[in-house]
């Protein structure tokens, strides 16, 4: 990455409009963190270019980490949605993201749950799923899809604790007894779960 920055930047000396030079540079700072530096190289080959989709997506991305939700949302809504299923799960991944940077947690939601029907097996995306649907604080968490196949007993932890503190109990009930079920021995999962059926109004349940 560094010589092929060294090289991008010599390119960019030679001709400052070079497309492919600013792009690739701009990406390399996006991706070794230095937005700052990626959203002017990026910004020139969007001048150049609008609507190209990897600027948009790069542009966008740095200026969502650097705190400018506003302006990554605009970039956002110039790009046309990829045709293939991985490129287009993650550009709803960071449209979901930028929703939530606005505060807009039902875009937010819909947009994670794009991404998901693209990448049913991320758990990470269903965990993001799942928080931007607790944080609209009503019952839409009834209607969530199932979860991925073959989670770990703390991937269903996670869940667990995610459904609890967002008083989904009926949720963290199921996730805790997953988790038990991998994990018979967990002292954690027992007490959560006691925790989760008593959320949920099953007293006995959490007696026992």
């Amino acid at each position: 990455s560094a010589e092929a920055a060294a090289n991008f930047r010599h390119a960019i000396k030679e001709e400052p409009r070079n497309f492919t030079a600013l792009v690739g540079l701009g990406t390399i700072l996006t991706e070794t963190r230095e937005y700052e530096q990626a959203v002017g190289y990026l910004q020139r080959a969007w001048s150049g270019r609008p609507g190209d989709f990897q600027v948009g997506y790069e542009l966008a991305r740095s200026l969502s980490e650097l705190k400018r939700p506003s302006e990554a949302h605009s970039i956002l809504t110039k790009l046309a949605v990829p045709q293939d299923n991985a490129t287009a799960a993650k550009f709803y991944v960071l449209s979901a993201r930028v929703d939530e940077e606005l505060g807009d947690n039902q875009d937010a939601t819909g947009n994670y749950h794009r991404a998901y029907e693209l990448s049913p097996q991320s758990f990470e995306i269903y965990l993001a799923l799942v928080r931007s649907t607790l944080a609209k604080q009503d019952s839409s968490w009834g209607q969530l899809p199932a979860p991925p196949t073959g989670l770990s007993a703390s991937q269903h932890f996670a869940l667990g604790l995610m459904f609890a503190s967002g008083g989904a109990y009926p949720m963290a009930v199921l996730h805790f007894e997953r988790t038990l079920q991998l994990e018979p021995a967990s002292q954690s999962a027992i007490y959560n779960l006691a925790l989760a059926y008593k959320g949920a109004g099953n007293a006995r349940a959490a007696i026992d």
